[in-house]
């Protein structure tokens, strides 16, 4: 597990002495835990409600927060500059670079906000800045998306499944879901909205614990126009694990095509496949109680390939497969 610790108190923005002493009580206590932990300097400085000095200002607050974290504590990763988005502030990413480039103060992992749509931008965000790194001689090779998924979306399993898919795809080492108001007790209790106020999980849980179930090596997934998915096969257990994320506007057939079978059973062929569909539905801030719907049903593999559909998925729902060897 890894834990990024962000440092502010935005009360401290601009009084340098208070601030030193807040570094290091934090410090103090990440170390008195035995978890990987990354440093996080300061949320969103380039949005108004998070950083009220200039650019110039925050840059060089950057390089007297990242040398005293070094000095306290030389081993830790730390990250950022976490800003809102990199389409949000144009240029001041790449102006942060070069800035801590400079000052020998660049984070060991390259972090931003991705929020919007379907996570959509974080491959070409990735593509963008690995880009510009080689151009301007940086090398940081980590990237992290320490907020995913907007708003309007925190509670839709399609949509998280999406999210999870594009993070995959653009190798992010890390990406923390983002916290949203409108509980009626802290975000951070409900696990970020994953759990009801009395502890139960939602759709949007079922979504995140299925991700997890995905063992094995990971292997290339084709997006479709509206469903995206995660996929790994598991040589120690010898199945296939899917986890598909819908975000259309209607409900539709969904197929799912398992290609190169012989990958995960070379000998003998495989002659039928059972297929665990687990459905996943969109409840909402409603909580989903296991167990979840699931329906077994035989497929008969074709040309080292095979495949099932799911009839009827709903646009925000996600499902999950599971697949072996009959």
């Amino acid at each position: 597990m890894t834990v990024v610790v962000l440092l502010p108190g935005y009360e401290y923005a601009g009084r340098w002495d208070a601030f030193e002493r807040h570094v290091r009580e934090v410090v103090r206590e990440a170390n008195a835990h035995k978890v990987e932990i990354q440093y996080d300097i300061w949320n969103e400085p380039d949005h108004e409600n998070f950083w009220k000095g200039s650019r110039d200002e925050f840059f060089e607050w950057w390089v007297r927060s990242f040398r005293l974290l070094r000095r306290l504590d030389p081993e830790k990763p730390i990250t950022g500059p976490s800003v809102t988005s990199l389409q949000w502030s144009p240029g001041w990413t790449e102006a942060f670079l070069v800035y801590a480039r400079n000052h020998d103060t660049l984070p060991d992992i390259l972090g931003w906000h991705s929020m919007s749509g379907k996570g959509q931008k974080i491959e070409p965000d990735v593509k963008s800045m690995q880009g510009f790194l080689a151009r301007n001689g940086i090398k940081i090779n980590r990237f992290e998306t320490n907020e995913i998924i907007g708003k309007k979306d925190k509670t839709r399993p399609g949509t998280a499944v999406a999210f999870f898919s594009a993070i995959e795809r653009a190798g992010i080492v890390c990406a923390g879901k983002a916290i949203w108001g409108g509980e009626p007790e802290a975000p951070q209790r409900l696990l970020n909205h994953l759990l009801t106020p009395d502890r139960e999980p939602r759709s949007v849980w079922w979504a995140y614990r299925r991700y997890a179930d995905v063992t094995g090596k990971l292997v290339t997934v084709k997006k479709g126009k509206a469903t995206d998915a995660v996929a790994g096969y598991d040589l120690s257990t010898e199945r296939i694990r899917v986890l598909v994320g819908r975000f259309g506007e209607e409900r539709a057939d969904v197929e799912v095509r398992l290609r190169n079978l012989a990958a995960l059973w070379p000998e003998p062929p495989a002659r039928e496949c059972i297929v665990r569909i687990e459905r996943i539905p969109h409840t909402d801030e409603q909580k989903l109680s296991p167990p979840l719907p699931a329906e077994e049903v035989p497929v008969e593999p074709q040309d080292n390939m095979a495949s099932v559909v799911i009839p009827n998925l709903g646009p925000d729902d996600a499902t999950f497969l599971v697949v072996e060897r009959h």
